[in-house]
């Protein structure tokens, strides 16, 4: 079934979607929200080692 969303609909939609970013390198996270905070509302947060 195909989204019959227009354009501006979709970034819209996409603007209000969260990210949750989990790792234990702090550079992944700080690059990754970087990129992905142009898009979506992101939240991190750090995994300790097993």
């Amino acid at each position: 079934m195909p989204l019959n969303y227009a354009d501006s609909d979709l970034k819209l939609s996409l603007k209000t979607s969260k990210v949750l970013i989990v790792d234990d390198q702090l550079l992944s996270i700080i690059v990754l929200k970087k990129i992905l905070s142009k898009h979506f509302i992101v939240n991190t947060a750090t995994a300790s080692a097993f």
